[in-house]
């Protein structure tokens, strides 16, 4: 299977989604997931795709926030659920 990624736009959304130092993130596979292995093309250091999409636990999630949201951005079926949560004690 041939992935065809619009290298502009996930240089766009590297840009657009520069992560602050005190927040956290979560991420997790939506129900719908087709498998075609896009999020892993994009960011193997986070995603495993085996039959469908899953967040590798030992995944460094602050590390690799560029490539998360690239790969939110660029599923075909918006299966990527990233969600940011402020830090516990800051205001």
């Amino acid at each position: 299977m041939m992935l065809a990624v619009d290298v502009q736009s996930v240089a766009l959304a590297k840009s657009r989604f520069a992560m602050k130092e005190n927040r956290l993130l979560k991420v997790s596979i939506k129900p719908g997931c087709i498998g075609c292995g896009c999020c892993e093309f994009l960011c193997s250091e986070v995603f495993k795709v085996d039959g469908s999409a899953k967040v590798k636990s030992d995944a460094d999630l602050e590390k690799n926030s560029t490539c998360i949201f690239a790969a939110e951005k660029e599923c075909p079926v918006g299966a990527i659920h990233v969600e940011r949560c402020e830090e516990k004690g800051s205001s």
